[in-house]
């Protein structure tokens, strides 16, 4: 699947603003029309960095 068609699945454009989505990842570098595992070191910051992740501490969950 390319990034382009996964971003399409998980960001549809009925809740988001999927086009700028896009732009965002391929102004941090990310190729939309390769497939997600050549590009997902690139993808997975350009994620983080579009979603605003916060580094904190990880908390294992008790099952």
């Amino acid at each position: 699947m390319t990034v382009r068609n996964a971003i399409e699945k998980l960001t549809p454009r009925n809740e988001n603003d999927t086009d700028s989505y896009l732009a965002d990842l391929q102004t941090s570098g990310v190729n939309l029309d390769k497939d997600v595992k050549s590009q997902i070191d690139t993808f997975m910051k350009a994620v983080k960095k579009n979603e605003g992740l916060i580094p904190g501490k990880e908390v294992p969950r008790i099952p």
